[in-house]
């Protein structure tokens, strides 16, 4: 028997694991883990650190970090991706935004769709590329 699971085609993605783990770990445990990685390989811990952003982190964003989100996507596709997340955070976030963008976007996410959960998906996608964009220049900090 050979242990090497590499030789018997198995292939594990370690970056791709190490996205996920990073995801699910608080704050302090992430911020930890990356300085230490940083010491040994300051471009890999970079790059974890900017894909271990998740739409989910939405909820920790400030009334001035959510507005910058609403400047940079069209109100349609924030009002799918907020579909399935809790009523409180959805009317949080349809006060803060200028009366038509809250308007078209409690219009899509009230209207039946296709997909729902593709479209959530994407939508949300779409959401978290515009936040680590702005994380990325220092214009949102979570």
């Amino acid at each position: 028997m050979n242990p090497n699971p590499n030789e018997k085609g198995l292939f594990i993605n370690g970056k791709a694991k190490a996205f996920e783990i990073l995801k699910r770990l608080g704050e302090k445990e992430k911020t930890d883990i990356l300085k230490k990685i940083s010491i040994k390989n300051a471009r890999l811990a970079e790059e974890l650190a900017d894909n271990s952003y998740s739409f989910s982190q939405i909820y920790k964003l400030s009334d001035n970090n959510l507005k910058l989100i609403f400047a940079n996507i069209p109100a349609g596709i924030f009002g799918i991706a907020i579909r399935n997340l809790d009523s409180n955070f959805q009317k949080r976030a349809l006060t803060l935004a200028h009366r038509t963008f809250a308007e078209k976007a409690y219009e899509t996410l009230s209207m039946e769709l296709p997909d729902e959960q593709q479209n959530i998906q994407r939508a949300q996608s779409k959401i978290s590329e515009i936040m680590l964009s702005l994380i990325r220049t220092k214009q949102i900090v979570i």
